[in-house]
């Protein structure tokens, strides 16, 4: 295959089948990430201590949520990592945004922690969170329609 449209015709085998309804899932969940995120900034810039933690906490679980999808995509695909260059490709792509969202599941936990000890006013902790949200949404959207949906 010297043309580059048969180069990426057989860049997915015929065998293997990615489902996108989990994918799917995965983006539209991340808009209540993102909004329970804001909430929590919401929350916090009034010196809302019990709504700033449930905002952190729902955000935190949700993005949980997020990681259990993952796993059960994996699950559903049924690849080997070394098989082939895409089954590589496709496990070093989403196991990074894994790596990703994890970080942003831990940083929610590290927010939550600060505000149940009394920092209510780290207004610029709680924007860099849902900064960090807004941005590991953008990264998985392109990982959605890259890897996801055009395949």
């Amino acid at each position: 295959a010297s043309d580059g449209v048969s180069i990426i015709k057989d860049w997915l085998k015929k065998d293997i089948a990615i489902p996108e309804v989990a994918a799917t899932t995965m983006m539209f969940t991340f808009v209540i990430v993102c909004v329970m995120a804001q909430w929590a900034v919401y929350a916090g810039r009034r010196n809302d201590k019990s709504h700033t933690t449930l905002a952190l906490t729902v955000t935190m679980f949700t993005g949980l949520a997020l990681l259990n999808v993952q796993v059960a995509l994996w699950m559903q695909i049924d690849i080997v990592l070394r098989d082939d260059a895409y089954q590589t490709m496709f496990y070093t792509i989403t196991g990074m945004m894994f790596a990703i969202i994890a970080s942003a599941v831990v940083f929610s936990l590290v927010a939550m922690f600060r505000v149940l000890a009394g920092r209510t006013g780290d207004h610029d902790v709680l924007a860099a969170h849902a900064l960090y949200w807004y941005a590991t949404y953008g990264i998985f959207t392109a990982v959605w329609f890259v890897v996801y949906v055009q395949k």
